[in-house]
């Protein structure tokens, strides 16, 4: 893993002040462009989930898409979307949160998750743990039970992983 690590955090370009003054935003793009690195972030995350025994994987829109599809793929589980709002046709729960930059609200449609399900919640980076907490509370409010978080990576000063009533968050990087 050492490697994957090292190879991981020489992908990633960060940009000052971006989308506003005074947020440094990490682009995992060339991650993503990566085809090796990308399969092995991949198989990474898979024993991630193979050890918390996940039924389920759910993802946030849209960069989470980008690993939790794989994820899915590779263990041959549903895969769920976590949309933005108004994004998704018919009944679904919905989540207000706030954002390092701002607020939003995320939805998933209320017959996503089986009751008994166990879920696993991918997404690109953890910062302050706002989208990641309304997520975890859409997965709750369907019924399923949010059996660990997988994050590439997470901003630890801004501790994210406070604001998640302790369920285990796996992150290989941290910014």
């Amino acid at each position: 893993m050492p490697d994957l690590i090292e190879r991981l955090q020489s992908a990633v370009v960060t940009y000052p002040d971006w989308p506003k003054p005074g947020v440094t935003f990490a682009d995992l793009s060339p991650a993503y462009a990566d085809p090796k690195l990308r399969r092995d972030l991949t198989a990474h995350f898979v024993n991630v989930a193979l050890e918390k025994r996940i039924d389920t994987i759910a993802a946030i829109e849209s960069r989470g898409y980008l690993l939790g599809m794989s994820i899915a793929d590779s263990l041959d589980l549903p895969f769920i979307q976590i949309r933005k709002s108004g994004k998704l046709p018919g009944d679904c729960y919905r989540v207000a949160y706030s954002l390092e930059y701002g607020s939003a609200e995320i939805e998933v449609q209320n017959s996503a998750f089986a009751k008994s399900s166990r879920v696993l919640i991918v997404d690109d980076v953890l910062a302050t743990g706002g989208t990641m907490k309304a997520a975890k509370e859409l997965v709750e409010q369907a019924g399923a039970t949010v059996a660990g978080i997988v994050v590439i990576a997470e901003i630890a000063f801004l501790n994210g992983r406070s604001n998640l009533d302790g369920v285990e968050v796996s992150s290989l990087l941290q910014l």
